[in-house]
């Protein structure tokens, strides 16, 4: 497994991303798209531009530099009139979940878009076709793209970027190791066929690692990391008036040893499924917080239930038992970030915790 991280207006990312399907699958390797955004991480590192165009013979370089590795791999480019290219409505498109299988032919185009058409890629007239032309409801999936935790979900991927020592475009990584630069994509497809710093057997903390990498999974506002695997087509209208929801959504969702899932509450029915790892404390708390319920989830092999439903509008904080825990979270009518509150957002309901509770204010 490789992650590939890339920004779209990155002109190093331009060949790597051109060429990474066809040297993965040669490679025998599976590779996870990650789009994130090199602004943030470069304002970090002092920089309020690309240092190619603060250091102006870098970046002739450079420019010198992407034509000849181009020209090599017969890839079409044409210098932007624009550098570095504003590529925030791709980027956060790059965050659905409905993205997921579609993210490297996608990439593709909004890159040819940007590095041989010379067009704007926050104009929805050069992205609407790009992604109609995936077979994909361009219309729905932009005004999704401008959701608040659509734009909240690409912060904590670029500030996860940064935790991980990201420190530029392209990166590759495999575990622990980082491969920046497009001409260390064929090193690091090599180092992940090869196993090469892979994970040892037996060491759960590396085994979570990997899970994570496997599973592409993102930090959740909650705590932990997750992603939605479905979301169901049949749509159901609730009968408290929250409007139209899909039937089911299932979401991954991986907690490690000092990681917790803080208290929060869902306007759903939430099914817990235990998958792997060694359990985890699930708490829940009535609406009033009159009572709070302690369930250990784990593998019927190890005495546990591997099932519990926390119903809709109870709050519930959740914490690994060992090493970690890989459970399904299975939300109907569908989960919607509309219906979710963490409750260090609720005044009142903090403060009732913080009284009645102490013992549990840990995990708020």
């Amino acid at each position: 497994m490789l992650e590939f991280w890339y920004e779209f207006g990155s002109t190093y990312s331009y060949p790597a991303a051109m060429r990474m399907e066809g040297l993965a699958a040669a490679a025998g390797v599976e590779v996870v798209w990650r789009p994130f955004l090199l602004g943030p991480l470069f304002k970090r590192q002092g920089w309020n531009d690309s240092p190619y165009n603060v250091n102006p013979a870098r970046g002739k370089y450079m420019w010198h530099d992407v034509t000849r590795i181009c020209t090599r791999h017969d890839i079409p480019f044409r210098r932007p009139t624009v550098f570095p290219r504003r590529a925030l409505l791709p980027a956060r498109l790059g965050m659905l979940e409905e993205m997921a299988a579609h993210l490297p032919a996608f990439s593709r185009a909004v890159y040819r878009a940007n590095f041989v058409e010379d067009r704007d890629l926050e104009d929805a007239a050069t992205i609407a076709p790009i992604l109609a032309g995936l077979g994909l409801d361009a219309a729905r999936l932009m005004a999704r793209a401008t959701e608040e935790p659509i734009k909240e979900r690409l912060k904590q991927r670029t500030d996860v970027a940064w935790e991980r020592g990201i420190v530029g475009a392209p990166t590759c990584i495999i575990g622990a190791e980082l491969f920046w630069g497009q001409d260390r994509v064929e090193e690091a497809l090599a180092w992940a066929a090869a196993g090469v710093g892979g994970f040892a057997a037996g060491d759960l903390v590396d085994r979570a690692a990997a899970l994570s990498t496997r599973l592409g999974l993102e930090p959740h506002p909650e705590g932990g990391h997750y992603r939605e695997i479905f979301r169901s087509g049949h749509g159901v209208l609730p009968e408290d008036s929250r409007g139209r929801r899909a039937g089911l959504t299932v979401i991954h969702f991986l907690l490690r040893r000092g990681e917790v899932s803080r208290w929060h509450r869902v306007r759903s029915d939430e099914a817990w499924q235990m998958l792997e790892g060694d359990g985890l404390e699930l708490l829940i708390a009535t609406p009033d917080l009159s009572a709070i319920e302690t369930v250990r989830l784990a593998p019927t092999s190890s005495g546990g239930l591997p099932v519990h439903v926390v119903p809709a509008g109870s709050w519930q904080a959740a914490r690994p038992i060992g090493p970690y825990a890989l459970v399904a979270c299975n939300v109907g009518p569908g989960f919607d970030f509309a219906d979710f509150e963490m409750m260090k957002d609720n005044p009142a309901a903090a403060a009732a915790l913080k009284s009645r509770w102490p013992g549990h204010v840990e995990v708020l």
